[in-house]
């Protein structure tokens, strides 16, 4: 044995034996330009659908995750909002013994959108990127969609909102 024949991977000989073969009966049967052409648009034809296939997948595949996105954002959303309305609650109760004003009406709804703000932009942005992402399934999506440009234009403000409150 020799450490040619050790480092060969296996298979490798059959498949030059039909590399040969392969040479042998093309050698004799030249394809003429236009042959070679279609052949090359064939090919070109069917890596595109496979490419568009791939894709109508993914986009499938982002879709349903999108929509679990959205349930987690709604959840996250009313969670702040339980929580004011419990302070609320309890600031009311502790003024309505005191003999001070209570919070009620366009105050608390005031209170409680200010400490949600955030989570409701996230539940925007998830909505729209969902939306995005159900617009027509058979055309490609192109990134200057509406739902796209306007899901991308509220992160800032939500990463800004997010930090500074």
């Amino acid at each position: 044995m020799t450490g040619g024949n050790l480092r060969q991977r296996r298979g490798k000989q059959a498949s030059e034996k039909n590399a040969t073969l392969k040479k042998d009966e093309s050698a004799g049967t030249e394809l003429d330009p236009i042959d070679q052409l279609r052949n090359a648009q064939q090919k070109l034809m069917m890596s595109h659908q496979r490419t568009v296939d791939l894709h109508t997948a993914w986009r499938a595949q982002m879709f349903r995750i999108s929509l679990l996105i959205i349930f987690v954002t709604m959840h996250q959303f009313q969670s702040p909002i339980s929580t004011c309305i419990a302070d609320i609650k309890e600031s009311n109760e502790a003024a309505g013994k005191s003999g001070e004003t209570i919070i009620s009406g366009l105050k608390a709804v005031k209170l409680i959108f200010t400490e949600s703000f955030c989570e409701l932009l996230g539940v925007i942005i998830a909505s729209l990127l969902s939306y995005f992402l159900a617009l027509s399934k058979d055309s490609p999506l192109e990134l200057d969609a509406w739902p796209y440009v306007a899901s991308s234009a509220f992160v800032p403000p939500l990463l800004g909102f997010y930090f500074h409150s």
